[in-house]
């Protein structure tokens, strides 16, 4: 009785590149949908129905990737810088107002100070952020809504924190002079907090899925034009 040989097993069989799944971030050169985990080559894009190589597909994908990447931290730091600067501002304003309105001489002043410093940072950096954000976006109209949206996103999630402040001022300065709080505050602040939440996560959905055709349209723009290049070069070299 003869042992079998290697290629005789099943699990020693060379194995068609094609049907793995592909392990990186690839797009599709027609509709810039990310075909990973995908496999055969040509592979077929299940968004628009269009094939392409791998190797036409690994051309264009490191600048996509890094364009894709530039996408989406110019409205991190844009939205970041602004909420930031509000919600320090916010807290400055009220431990300004909780002082009588004096800011030296006080235990909040440093404080009260450095609030103030770091507003004008995300002052300086916000407007810097957006240009990055105009840039990296390449100026697709519907940039500004986007970025809008974020920005209300974020004010709307984090909207309970300036409201849970400013209950806290009112417990300070409005109690009566039996020492109890006024009554339905706290009820208030938590239904506007709920609520405003709901709405900003509603909106950010939104702006992420508006965001994300807009990356999809810059990685069609960014294959395309670099698949027209090297066309270009090759019909050139064959000439």
């Amino acid at each position: 009785m003869t042992s079998p040989t290697s290629n005789d097993l099943p699990y020693a069989r060379p194995v068609d590149r094609a049907q793995e799944p592909i392990d990186e971030d690839l797009y599709c050169l027609s509709c810039g949908y990310n075909v990973r985990g995908l496999t055969g080559d040509p592979v077929r894009c299940p968004e628009c129905g269009d094939s392409n190589t791998r190797t036409a597909l690994r051309i264009p994908a490191p600048l996509i990737r890094a364009v894709l990447r530039r996408m989406e931290t110019a409205p991190t730091l844009c939205v970041g810088a602004a909420i930031i600067g509000y919600l320090l501002g916010g807290i400055a304003l009220l431990a300004w107002i909780l002082e009588d309105r004096r800011v030296f001489g006080t235990l909040a002043g440093p404080f009260v100070v450095g609030c103030a410093v770091a507003v004008a940072i995300c002052a300086v950096v916000w407007p810097l952020a957006c240009v990055r954000m105009r840039r990296s976006f390449d100026a697709q109209p519907g940039w500004t809504r986007v970025l809008g949206e974020f920005h209300l996103a974020g004010a709307l999630l984090t909207l309970y924190y300036p409201l849970l402040l400013t209950w806290a001022a009112i417990l300070e300065r409005l109690s009566g002079p039996s020492g109890s709080p006024p009554r339905g505050i706290g009820w208030m602040v938590l239904t506007i907090s709920i609520v405003a939440g709901v709405w900003g996560y509603r909106v950010y959905g939104t702006a992420r899925r508006r965001m994300a055709r807009m990356r999809r349209d810059a990685a069609v723009r960014i294959a395309a034009d670099v698949l027209r290049r090297a066309s270009a070069r090759t019909i050139s070299a064959a000439r």
